[in-house]
C-alpha cells in the first residue's frame, strides 16, 4: 500500500483488524491445534467480539516478524486480551508518540519489547 509521511502502510493496517478464527488460521498457515498451542503460550491471542473469537490481522501480516510479535506478546502475559490489542495499536510516549506496530515496522523492536514490559508491570 502507499505509505503515509508516519511510514505507516494503511494496510497495516489492518492494524485494526479482526479475523475469525479460520481466516487467522488461513492466513497464518497454522492447524487449529497449532492456534490454540499459541493461544495457551499467549504467543497469539484473542479478542471476545460478539460473542465470537477475533483474531488480530495484523500478526499475518509479512511485513512483521512472527517472532517479534510472539516476543511482544509474552511480555503482555496476564494481561486481558483486550489490554494486548489496545496496546499493539495506541500511540505510546515512549515511542516517540508511535503505536508500537509502527516502531516495530521501523526496526525498534528493543524499544517495543520495553514498552510492553512497562504497560505490562502497570
Amino acid at each position: 500500500g502507499a505509505m503515509n509521511e508516519t511510514g505507516f502502510t494503511p494496510d497495516v493496517a489492518d492494524a485494526d483488524a479482526l479475523v475469525d478464527e479460520g481466516e487467522f488460521c488461513a492466513r497464518m498457515h497454522w492447524s487449529r491445534d497449532k492456534l490454540v498451542k499459541a493461544v495457551a503460550e499467549e504467543i497469539a491471542f484473542f479478542v471476545e467480539e460478539h460473542g465470537s473469537r477475533r483474531y488480530p490481522a495484523f500478526y499475518a501480516e509479512p511485513k512483521f516478524e512472527r517472532r517479534h510479535l510472539a516476543a511482544i506478546s509474552k511480555r503482555l502475559s496476564g494481561l486481558p486480551a483486550g489490554s494486548k490489542w489496545q496496546f499493539f495499536r495506541t500511540p505510546k510516549g515512549s515511542l516517540g508518540g508511535r503505536r508500537p506496530l509502527e516502531a516495530l515496522l521501523q526496526g525498534e523492536v528493543a524499544a517495543v519489547k520495553r514498552c510492553a514490559e512497562g504497560f505490562a508491570t502497570r
